[in-house]
Order: C-alpha cells, then sequence, then structure tokens
C-alpha cells in the first residue's frame, strides 16, 4: 500500500506554487476570448468574424516569446535563487532589449503587410478587418514583453502577481469591451484588446522584484519608440512606396535612429558582428 505521509507537506508545497499560475493560466484564456464573447453578445457575427479574423493572427505570433520563455526559466530560476539575484536583472536587461526590438519589427512588417495577409489568408470579403490587424500588431511588443515579465516573475516565486496582472487585464479588457464595442464595434474590442494589453504588461512589469528595475529600460523603450516612429514616418511620407521598399527603407531609418541614439552598446555591437560573420577589422583582427 503506498503511504503518502512522507511526501504529503511536499504536494501541498507543490500545489499552493502551482495554483496560482493555473489560475493565472484560466485568466489568459478567459482574455484572449472575452471579447469575442461581448462582440457576440452586443453585435453581430459579422463583427465577429471581422475580429476573430485579425485577432487569431496575432495569437499565433505569441508561441515565440512562449517558446523562449520557457527554454530561459531554468536559467533564469537558477539565477533568481543565488544571492544577489546571480545576473538575472543584467540578463532581464539585456532580454528586454531583445525581446522589444523584435516586437517592434514585427509590429511594423506586420502594419505594412496587414492588407496582404488579410487578402491571402481571408480573402477579399474580410478585407474590412485590415484596419483591426494594424491596431493589434501594436499589441505584439506589450505582449511579448509581458511574457518575458511573467517568466521573471515566476522564477521569483512571485506566481501569486502573475495572477493578480492576469486578472488586472482581464477585468480592464472586459470592461473597455463594453464601454466600447456598442459604439464602435469589431474595432471597439481591437481598442479593448489593446489597452487591455497595456494594463496586463505595467501591471507585471510593476510587480516584478524592485531590484530589477532599472533606468536602462525606460531609456531603451523610448530609443526603440523613437526608431520605429521614424520607420512609421517613411511609410507616412512616401505612401506610393510598395512594400519591396516599404519594409526595408523604415527598417533602415530605425536602424540609423538606433544606432544614433545609442541603443546598442559597443559590447552588443561587436557580438552582432560575429553573429553575422563580419571580420572585426575594426579591432585589428
Amino acid at each position: 500500500r503506498f503511504d503518502l505521509k512522507p511526501v504529503r507537506g511536499k504536494i501541498r508545497y507543490v500545489f499552493k506554487e502551482s495554483l496560482p499560475i493555473a489560475v493565472s493560466r484560466l485568466f489568459t484564456q478567459a482574455y484572449l476570448y472575452v471579447d469575442v464573447f461581448i462582440l457576440k453578445l452586443l453585435t453581430n457575427d459579422f463583427e465577429v468574424g471581422l475580429f476573430q479574423a485579425s485577432q487569431r493572427i496575432v495569437i499565433r505570433l505569441l508561441i515565440l516569446p512562449m517558446s523562449f520563455g520557457m527554454s530561459m526559466m531554468p536559467l533564469f530560476s537558477k539565477m533568481a535563487g543565488e544571492p544577489g539575484g546571480g545576473g538575472l536583472k543584467e540578463a532581464y536587461d539585456k532580454l528586454f532589449k531583445l525581446v522589444l526590438l523584435a516586437g517592434m519589427l514585427l509590429t511594423f512588417i506586420g502594419f505594412v503587410l496587414a492588407g496582404d495577409i488579410v487578402r491571402y489568408l481571408y480573402g477579399e470579403p474580410f478585407l474590412k478587418a485590415t484596419p483591426s490587424l494594424k491596431l493589434l500588431f501594436f499589441a505584439v511588443p506589450l505582449l511579448f514583453l509581458n511574457y518575458l515579465s511573467q517568466i521573471v516573475n515566476i522564477a521569483c516565486g512571485r506566481q501569486v502577481n502573475v495572477m493578480a496582472a492576469e486578472g488586472a487585464g482581464l477585468i480592464a479588457n472586459a470592461a473597455l469591451d463594453v464601454a466600447l464595442i456598442p459604439r464602435y464595434g469589431y474595432m471597439g474590442a481591437s481598442w479593448a484588446t489593446l489597452l487591455g494589453c497595456m494594463t496586463l504588461f505595467c501591471a507585471n512589469f510593476f510587480l516584478m522584484p524592485k531590484y530589477i528595475f532599472s533606468l536602462k529600460m525606460a531609456s531603451s523603450a523610448i530609443k526603440c519608440a523613437a526608431a520605429f516612429l521614424a520607420a512609421f514616418a517613411t511609410r507616412w511620407y512616401f505612401p506610393q512606396w510598395n512594400t519591396a521598399f516599404a519594409i526595408p527603407g523604415g527598417m533602415l531609418a530605425a536602424a540609423a535612429v538606433l544606432l544614433l541614439t545609442g541603443f546598442f552598446s559597443s559590447e552588443e555591437i561587436r557580438t552582432l558582428k560575429r553573429a553575422l560573420g563580419f571580420k572585426s577589422a575594426f579591432s585589428g583582427a
């Protein structure tokens, strides 16, 4: 007969630690589908279809931060368990920049290609979903950074904070849906999703351990935002450019601003050169 008494305390501990994560995942699922539920209640199937067409594209992109985050979880947990955080702050600083840059890059490319993506995936009848998709692409950096912040909170044993943040995001999204959908339909749901993502990210970010915060992150966010404002400016000033010119042109403008504002440290630039296979002519090699 199997006796659970020796491990009963461990089972209680595991249950206590994992329950907030399970509840937060339920909140996440509710967050993803509350817009559709309220749209069905307050509008018609056509509005629901337009919103889901754009939302599903953005949701598929979450596989990127989820895969990356799960691979980093053991390292983050190890760092968090060491005295002084074991370099977790420095690791988060660097990953914050990387994830923010990747998210903004996807936002710009997705914004430019939104009409073509909708036409290719759903056909001409769904082209009205293009404005919704363009708007939801602005939620991508927030969703990416939010997942990174969640992983850090869990690694630091702050699962309850993750649950609270997910709950706050869900409540904000649902409240905004009720306020915006009756007047603006599927675009109201899109705005509610974007603003809910902002609430979710801010809650997860500010509930992290205080020692992880750094002015470098605020500086990086401002520089990255300025860079991609330059990218979007090229799209606005040259609307006649097709995608073959618009995307490279915008990316070059963003890269110029990133370099001019010092977004990348000299160490990061050297690492990038090595990763791209450049010979280190600048260092005399």
